[in-house]
């Protein structure tokens, strides 16, 4: 379903609508008639920040994935680790790079999306390890949470990037505009089915 607002106005139609309150939500169904297993980061809930619950949620869409080998597409808006589970949330970079990994090697197409905006821990471990990474039109992507920057502890200039300067420097392939983006992806997932019934799907 696609919604023409603002992400505030599309994500409060879109609670309203389900009733779903959680950091990182996980489904299976069809993008243009192609089968696909999907995650998507919710900014609102403590930054959509990968905790234990969100790097478990993440890790068993890709193996729910991998099972049904279809592609999983995330959608990562996010401020990084929760901090505040210390260990255990650092623990999730190493989960979910790993279940991207085993996707690789069972050549089982995973696509990130980077909507706005990402940082820290996710943009390590799973916003850019896809075989094909795509950054929203406007985006902006640091190292640092942007709290610290709109408060000034940080120099904002120099810690984000938009995302042409990713597109430039070889971080992501691709940059859609948000509208465009459900027949983007349609279109890579149907070539991505192509290839795996051809058997052209490699490792990586």
């Amino acid at each position: 379903m696609a919604f023409p607002g603002s992400y505030v106005d599309d994500h409060a139609l879109a609670q309203d609508r389900t009733g779903e309150q959680e950091s990182l939500l996980a489904m299976s169904g069809t993008c243009l008639g192609n089968p696909v297993v999907a995650c998507a980061f919710e900014h609102g809930f403590l930054g959509g920040t990968l905790g234990a619950v969100a790097g478990e949620v993440f890790a068993r869409a890709a193996r729910y994935a991998l099972e049904m080998r279809v592609p999983l597409v995330c959608f990562t808006a996010s401020e990084g680790a929760r901090i505040e589970e210390g260990m255990g949330s650092l623990m999730q970079m190493a989960k979910t790079a790993a279940s991207i990994e085993k996707l690789h090697q069972e050549g089982v197409p995973y696509i990130s999306v980077l909507a706005n905006h990402v940082s820290g821990e996710v943009w390590a471990s799973l916003a850019v390890l896809g075989d094909i990474n795509i950054a929203e039109s406007g985006v902006r992507v640091s190292m640092a949470p942007l709290a610290l920057m709109e408060q000034g502890a940080l120099d904002g200039d120099a810690q984000l990037r938009d995302a042409e300067q990713l597109l430039s420097h070889g971080a992501v392939d691709m940059v859609v505009d948000r509208l465009d983006m459900r027949t983007s992806i349609g279109r890579l997932l149907g070539k991505f089915g192509s290839a795996a019934s051809s058997g052209e799907v490699s490792e990586g």
